[in-house]
């Protein structure tokens, strides 16, 4: 007899329908009966080919394939653990991709999605497989060595690797991997290139250590094969996920700032500890501190080293020192992981004598990026007696080379044709002021990346002290920077040494090669015997070198990297981290020797 007595109806949405249909719900009173009725008025094609992928740091990556036309957009749905079916997100009819950033470990998803348009819903077109996340573990471990006065550190970042930092004072060996791989199982191995330190005085014995290990939920265990006969043992357990530095948890990069191979890192868990290490390439330790809400972070390690740091939660910056009695006294900076600042050298000026021929100052800079530097260059004299310089060069002349070919020229500044511009960023740079009276000269180029050489000359034909200045005062943001910058010149007594002046711009230190060359210049008549370099921050001796050779970092090799002048014996050069602010270095003669050299700074990535 069908549908007899229709009593009440319920009229459902597409957006509310469990198959996102607009439906009619009829209950007939004579017959007893429920209709339910599809008002659908179009089709729409549902989409296909839907997959979903499971991400290195745990979210899920939706595709599909449109196969509708005059849709308004897409529907995502989610079913979490075979649950019911939730609306997650929406795009445009464009769009064929979607990420669910919103997972959660030990979970299995699956999803659907549909082409809407209005409150008309096409079928569901659902993935073929469901995602399953990692199984949850602890993210941070702290533990000790089987010693019992070593301690370690370890951290798992959101795609999956692993940080694993360790000293083991027993051995005064370092242990440290920053991109552990963890298997599907807990388990890791991984080697470590290790200095054993058999004392502060004794020789430096080179290791691989090999770590093998395995996280089962809260717990970490391992063995570490090749620091000694036997295997030695590690055990750890998981730092709570909750607590008061969840804002500042995470893993920190640092480096000891006035040093070639200064490191520092820390791992800070959300409930308030930390795991601190520290070396300068002589000496290293490690161990476990407590971090407070503000970011302040201490430690006394079992080795007597003390850590007084300090982490913004703004900037990710870390700050602060590190001592251990006459041992070690050393300042740090870095960042968090996913955290930095810009640093780049942006600019440079050399001091020196100038005269004619093979004495001319020539400094030499080049630009990288993929745009257009604007750049100050200046070429001072009569300006350098106002700086207490007697003997200044009269009137200098500047010539700027891209290669052999002339780019650029100026023999007083007062006649440049962007006067006002020229001021204005000279002003902007932080320059010293020429007077309308004097005869220095300037230039305010913009330059494609390349290799760029000034030439400071005298048009008098005189001799004296000149300066070359190089700017760096391009915009914010431009993809152009001055990498490194040399310049050779006279090195003679008294005002006659070879001074460059450096600025190193951002937020962190940058690692930096300088070198004094005399013998390596090559077969130049006048060059200096045995040039020596020293590196100034304010009145603070940062860094000095006679012979290169003396020096325990690997110069030859950094040199070659960079591109910097192959050194002879007696030429001088050093490595050294520099923090951002203004150096000056000086080149001058062992037991006074004279002539012709070249200093050089080049930035080391």
């Amino acid at each position: 007899a069908g549908d007899l007595g229709p009593e009440g109806m319920v009229f459902i949405p597409a957006s509310e329908s469990p198959n996102r249909k607009p439906l009619l719900v009829v209950a007939s009173e004579v017959s007893g009966t429920t209709t339910i009725f599809d008002l659908s008025v179009m089709t729409i094609e549902a989409p296909s080919e839907v997959t979903a992928e499971l991400q290195e740091n745990g979210d899920v990556a939706l595709e599909w394939s449109d196969e509708s036309s005059g849709e308004e957009g897409f529907v995502i749905e989610r079913s979490v653990n075979g649950g019911n079916w939730i609306e997650i997100g929406r795009v445009f009819s464009d769009v064929e991709e979607f990420v669910d950033e919103s997972t959660e470990t030990s979970t299995s998803y699956e999803y659907r999605v549909f082409a809407v348009k209005g409150d008309a819903y096409s079928e569901a077109s659902e993935s073929d497989e469901s995602v399953d996340t990692a199984p949850e573990r602890g993210s941070v471990f702290f533990g000790a060595f089987e010693d019992g006065e070593s301690e370690f550190g370890f951290t798992i970042r959101k795609n999956g690797t692993a940080v694993f930092i360790g000293y083991m004072q027993g051995h005064d060996a370092s242990i440290f991997n920053l991109a552990v791989e963890i298997a599907e199982d807990g388990a890791f191995r991984f080697n470590s290139e290790t200095n054993n330190l058999a004392s502060i005085d004794g020789p430096t014995i080179q290791a691989t250590a090999e770590i093998s290990g395995q996280i089962v939920g809260m717990e970490i265990s391992g063995t570490i094969t090749g620091i000694a006969a036997d295997p030695i043992a590690f055990t750890g357990t998981a730092a709570s996920d909750r607590g008061h530095t969840e804002d500042i948890a995470g893993f920190y990069q640092g480096v000891v700032t006035d040093s070639a191979d200064g490191l520092a890192y820390q791992i800070i868990a959300p409930d308030g500890r930390v795991y601190l290490y520290v070396s300068n390439g002589e000496f290293a330790d490690g161990g476990i501190g407590v971090a407070g809400k503000s970011g302040s972070v201490l430690a006394r390690t079992k080795r007597g080293t003390n850590f007084g740091l300090k982490s913004d939660p703004e900037t990710g910056l870390i700050t602060g020192s590190v001592s251990n009695s006459d041992v070690l006294a050393v300042s740090v900076i870095g960042f968090g992981e996913g955290e930095g600042g810009n640093e780049t050298l942006v600019n440079s000026s050399t001091r020196g004598p100038v005269s004619i021929g093979e004495s001319v100052m020539i400094s030499g800079f080049v630009i990288e990026g993929t745009e257009n530097a604007d750049v100050l260059i200046r070429g001072v004299g009569p300006a350098l007696e106002e700086q207490g310089v007697a003997n200044f060069l009269e009137d200098p002349v500047i010539t700027l080379y891209k290669e052999s070919e002339i780019v650029g020229e100026n023999d007083d500044w007062i006649s440049h044709p962007n006067l006002a511009d020229l001021q204005a960023t000279a002003d902007e740079v932080g320059a010293f002021p020429f007077t309308r009276t004097q005869r220095d000269s300037a230039l305010l180029v913009n330059l494609e990346p390349g290799i760029y050489t000034v030439h400071l000359s005298t048009k008098a034909g005189g001799e004296g002290v000149g300066l070359i200045e190089v700017y760096d005062a391009s915009p914010e943001g431009t993809d152009a920077e001055l990498v490194n910058m040399s310049t050779r010149g006279q090195v003679e007594l008294d005002e006659g040494f070879l001074i460059m002046g450096l600025v190193v711009a951002g937020e962190v230190p940058q690692k930096v090669l300088v070198q004094a060359v005399g013998p390596g210049i090559g077969e130049i008549f006048g060059r200096i015997d045995d040039p020596r370099l020293s590196v100034y921050f304010g009145q603070t001796l940062v860094a000095t070198n006679d012979n290169w050779g003396d020096n325990t970092n690997d110069i030859a090799a950094i040199g070659s990297d960079v591109g910097a002048t192959p050194l002879e014996e007696k030429d001088a050069a050093t490595v050294v981290w520099l923090e951002p602010g203004a150096y000056t270095i000086i080149v001058s003669g062992v037991d006074g020797a004279t002539g012709i050299a070249l200093v050089e700074s080049y930035r080391i990535d």
